[in-house]
């Protein structure tokens, strides 16, 4: 989930979903309930796994970095 980043942050995998939360993006945190519970700041991503641990934390300038913790679990198509 990638927190006001404004913009691609990573390319596209086979089984991995990304969601951009912000003003104006497709989930908007209204409350800041999110942003709290993750402790995140404008620019930054997290990294839920299938089983609803936290993978990650990266900041969105990032993409190296989450690209190779990626590659171990997902492909590209």
């Amino acid at each position: 989930m990638a927190y006001e980043t404004h913009g691609k942050v990573i390319d596209a995998r086979r089984g991995l979903r990304i969601h951009h939360i912000g003003e104006q993006d497709e989930l908007i945190d209204t409350l800041g309930h999110f942003r709290e519970s993750y402790h995140l700041a404008p620019g930054q991503c997290v990294v839920i796994r299938p089983d609803g641990y936290v993978g990650a934390f990266f900041h969105g300038k990032q993409s190296n970095d989450i690209e190779n913790y990626l590659s171990r679990f997902c492909h590209r198509d």
